[in-house]
């Protein structure tokens, strides 16, 4: 046998039940939103959709419907559909709710919709009953269908049929919204399903249950299409405000906002759940829960008064009493509805890969279980949620990590069996040199990694190590043994080479000559002077002892341990004489000496005659000045203490020679 369960926003439905089952209890819930979505505009500044989405994410989260019909809003489907999805629904169960089809064959530019809970309900259709006042939104019928999976599959499926309206408002038009519910109601008839299970909601705008509008519902003239109302409210709300505190619905402003809401306080009964026969008596397995209507947010202590104003509501938490206030002037109505539950089976749990690398996902799989699905994991001594009501969940965990599935129904739970999934080492990856990594330019650089399974470079290259000579950002990723992978990343850098350049400064006397590294930083140098000598330092003095060609060489260490080196060649003359007029000729004897040693020395011409003697470094040990000396020969004794060479020059008229001496003193 197969159900139907028909919801009109105003909505009815009937359960045929049997005690052998436990019973799922699911909320109904109808909302006039007042222009939600709309912009703000000169009349009504106060409609900001952002402050109204988080109203509504209050009321929503604090309700919790399982089925939600939404009038008056924005006609923009990327709004109904979309936005209030993301901004509300998503934030208190991602992906939980689905929606009916969206339609506005009136044209009219206010919207109404269905949403349901997607792991209680399955979507079967949409049809438009009434389209012909262009002053409202299409009037639809939205059918649903129980998710019990055992009474699905034996064909036992139960429907429900929701029809949605939001009707003309104003004293003056009182027959015309008789005229759109009674063309409603015509076109439900002609469906011929009547004995399946419809609910019938909205905003009905009647200030009485006289009105044509609620009595062709109540009181039709087929009476197996009759419709009730199960809180058993019907008369004259308006007049009477007092007589019924508990279930007025408007205004919750005593005061008027800026959002283009009515004020005036609590006195009216515009908003209403209607359910038909089946439903109210469990005729078609669902039926209405006793006593569960209820206005959300009615204390009965507010009437002609605003939903703020003393004394203090506290029918619910006051984030949610302020919620209400400002959403609309229009309060939600709730009721309860019963399905049939074939029972629980828990059923187990497995997946294909228990141990996995990190970062990487497993699926995990419930079989043989009905019932709702809590995916559960282990997680600070406890478990905790993590939020999907499917057969499988895929879990990305951080660490070894146990889960298991809480499968439950409206009257117990229980829980699987519990599975581990294991995160696998990952392979300690770490490339030599360590970062930054330097090499010398000119040469190259070996990068590598211990040994693992497989190597990708980001090079290219496949092996445990590379070479290379240029700078840049390397990385390597490994496989370990296991399958999983690593990566380590390293900078390297290229050294320029030290700069080996050097200069050549003859000193007094000549040939005694120092050579001069340009680059004053560095940590060694080296030089060859060509002729068998060697010396070390930044600026070193060498003494030529023959004439010839020489080639001079520097090498240098700079801090990186870079190395360059340099050469220059130079023509070196080592001569006793430079041959000027004025000095004829010089004689030194001994040479070499002990302690003093006899210069001899003769002019063409008087004249004044300078010896300087200094050591090998350029330092002057003796000075001798003779003024107006005449032509011809003299002699004159130099005397040195220390044993070395020492250079002597010979200046007589602007000209000069040089001579090197060797004290030999023991």
């Amino acid at each position: 046998m197969r159900y139907t369960l028909v919801l009109i926003f105003c909505v009815v439905f009937s359960y045929s039940y049997a005690q052998k089952y436990s019973t799922d209890t699911i909320i109904v819930m109808h909302y006039n939103t007042l222009n939600y979505g709309m912009p703000a505009n000169i009349n009504c500044p106060g409609l900001v959709t952002d402050y109204k989405h988080g109203y509504m994410r209050k009321i929503f989260k604090y309700a919790d419907p399982d089925i939600l019909g939404l009038v008056k809003m924005k006609r923009d489907d990327n709004f109904v559909i979309d936005s209030i999805r993301q901004n509300v629904f998503d934030s208190v169960c991602l992906g939980c709710y689905g929606h009916a089809n969206y339609y506005n064959k009136t044209g009219f530019y206010k919207e109404n919709l269905v949403y349901y809970k997607k792991s209680k309900f399955g979507f079967s259709g949409t049809q438009v009953l009434n389209s012909r006042d262009t002053g409202i939104s299409d009037i639809n019928i939205h059918k649903l269908y129980y998710k019990d999976a055992v009474a699905n599959i034996m064909g036992d499926t139960v429907f429900l049929s929701i029809i949605q309206c939001h009707l003309l408002s104003g004293d003056s038009v009182a027959v015309q919204r008789g005229d759109e519910i009674q063309h409603t109601l015509d076109s439900l008839h002609a469906m011929g399903d009547k004995k399946n299970n419809y609910i019938f909601m909205g905003d009905f705008n009647s200030r009485t249950s006289k009105e044509p509008c609620i009595d062709s519902l109540i009181n039709p003239y087929d009476t197996s299409w009759a419709f009730y109302d199960p809180s058993n409210q019907l008369g004259d709300w308006t007049n009477n405000p007092k007589n019924y505190a508990q279930w007025l619905t408007i205004s919750t402003r005593a005061i008027q906002l800026d959002d283009c809401g009515s004020k005036g306080g609590m006195d009216g009964i515009y908003d209403h759940i209607f359910a038909n026969y089946p439903l109210m008596n469990n005729k078609n397995g669902a039926f209405y829960i006793a006593n569960s209507y209820k206005i959300l947010g009615q204390d009965g202590l507010h009437v002609n008064a605003g939903l703020l104003d003393k004394p203090t509501n506290i029918s619910a938490p006051k984030k949610v009493i302020n919620s209400l206030y400002y959403m609309s002037n229009h309060l939600p109505v709730m009721m309860q509805i019963g399905f049939r539950n074939e029972g629980l089976l828990v059923g187990s749990i497995s997946s294909s890969n228990t141990n996995i690398c990190k970062s990487d996902s497993a699926t995990i799989t419930i079989t043989g279980n009905r019932g709702r699905i809590d995916w559960q994991q282990y997680k600070n001594n406890t478990w905790q949620s993590i939020g999907s009501a499917a057969n499988s969940v895929i879990v990305t965990p951080a660490t070894n990590t146990n889960y298991r599935a809480l499968v439950s129904s409206s009257k117990k739970s229980d829980s699987t069996n519990i599975i581990s999934i294991n995160i696998l080492p990952a392979p300690n990856v770490v490339i030599s040199p360590k970062t930054p990594a330097n090499f010398c330019d000119g040469d190259s650089i070996l990068l590598s990694v211990l040994t693992f399974q497989k190597y990708s470079w980001s090079n290219g290259d496949t092996s445990s190590k590379i070479y290379t000579s240029s700078t840049g950002t390397y990385w390597v990723q490994a496989t370990g043994s296991n399958g999983c992978t690593a990566t380590d990343t390293v900078q390297v850098i290229k050294i320029a080479k030290p700069d080996a350049s050097f200069g050549m400064l003859p000193l007094t006397p000549i040939y005694n000559i120092q050579f001069t590294a340009k680059d004053s930083n560095l940590t060694s140098y080296n030089w060859d002077f060509g002729d068998t000598k060697i010396g070390a330092g930044k600026s070193v003095i060498h003494l030529y002892d023959t004439t010839g060609n020489y080639t001079v060489k520097l090498n240098v260490i700079d801090a990186q341990s870079c190395s360059n080196a340099s050469s220059q060649s130079y023509s070196i003359i080592v001569t006793g004489l430079i041959n000027i007029s004025n000095i004829n000729s010089v004689s030194i004897n001994p040479n070499p000496y002990n302690y003093k040693t006899i210069i001899q020395y003769d002019l063409k011409n008087n004249s004044d005659v300078k010896m300087e003697l200094t050591d090998i470094s350029g330092k002057i040990i003796q000075s001798i000045a003779l003024k107006n000396i005449s032509a011809g020969t003299h002699i004159q004794e130099i005397h040195t203490q220390a044993a070395g060479i020492y250079i002597l020059r010979v200046i007589a008229g602007g000209t000069q020679q040089v001579f090197k001496l060797m004290n030999s003193c023991q």
